[in-house]
């Protein structure tokens, strides 16, 4: 066995510990202690990296607006189609407030019914800087009493000061990554093309435990106007 071998065995025999529910729990205490120095009563997030940082709730962004709503006080809340509530259920583990929307009807209602139960319709809310336009001005038009600023205020200050168990997570991704590179350059071979490389890479990095592969061009296929698929020449 090869080192590189011995390597990708031993990291994939590592446990990797998930972030816990309390330390989610804890993030939202910091974000709301970053809130009331802000001033914000509410902070909105969409699917992506900030909703799954606060709630643990991984969700494809779509057209049909799905929602997250974390009050200054109170529990969490969520938007979605009603279709869909049974999947977000599914997957919550902080807060059971989902407020649902049909086809014929606006989310941003359900979204100013939210705030207006936490008494928060009239105040600052919080939002994205990457959230879409469109949902922006929904949120707007259903709040015509609040005002909307930038939650990145709130956001990117807890996200910056990572705990313990996120550097861990980081360092594993980085191990993982590494074995995985030197695995599959041992395999590189003359007459090698592209897509064989990265087929290996996904083997690899299925041994490490996860899923993940590595893209790669081989010399004519480094320019844009060339080909995909190359050799390694």
């Amino acid at each position: 066995m090869s080192k590189s071998e011995r390597c990708v065995a031993r990291i994939a025999r590592r446990a990797i510990e998930p972030i816990q529910i309390e330390e989610r729990e804890s993030r939202i205490s910091k974000a709301r202690q970053y809130m009331e120095e802000e001033g914000l009563d509410a902070i909105v997030l969409e699917p992506g990296s900030n909703l799954y940082y606060f709630t643990g709730v991984r969700w494809q962004q779509t057209d049909r607006v799905m929602l997250s709503i974390i009050p200054a006080r109170g529990e969490v809340g969520y938007v979605c189609p009603r279709f869909e509530e049974p999947r977000l259920r599914e997957k919550l583990t902080l807060g059971d407030d989902v407020r649902v929307w049909e086809e014929h009807q606006s989310p941003y209602i359900e979204v100013a019914g939210f705030l207006r139960d936490r008494k928060a319709d009239r105040g600052v809310i919080g939002v994205e800087g990457a959230l879409r336009f469109f949902v922006f001005d929904g949120i707007s038009r259903a709040l015509p009493h609040a005002r909307l600023s930038s939650a990145d205020r709130v956001t990117v200050r807890c996200r910056s000061v990572k705990s313990a168990s996120e550097i861990d997570l980081l360092q594993h991704s980085a191990d993982l990554t590494v074995a995985a590179f030197e695995e599959c350059l041992r395999t590189l071979r003359e007459g090698m093309l592209q897509e064989e490389f990265t087929e290996n890479s996904i083997s690899v990095y299925r041994r490490l435990g996860v899923e993940g592969s590595i893209d790669i061009q081989f010399g004519p296929a480094t320019s844009p106007r060339m080909a995909a698929s190359t050799r390694l020449a």
